[in-house]
């Protein structure tokens, strides 16, 4: 379970200490690759996944889009 937050998105090397600055991104980190999880038109690992969404727009609004 710790495996995609803490090896794709580094989450044991984060800095976010600020008020709820650390809660707000440990939400958003739980939720997106639930969203590329949910997607099914690629079927390639979490961090190709991660990458394509943030250099295709077009990709990444059919991931949020679902």
């Amino acid at each position: 379970l710790h495996r995609v937050p803490g090896v794709a998105f580094r989450e044991d090397d984060s800095r976010a200490r600020v008020d709820h600055a650390a809660e707000n991104l440990a939400v958003r980190r739980h939720l997106a690759p639930n969203l590329r999880r949910q997607e099914r038109t690629l079927r390639v690992g979490t961090k190709t996944k991660r990458r394509r969404c943030g250099g295709d727009h077009a990709h990444l609004r059919t991931v949020l889009a679902r």
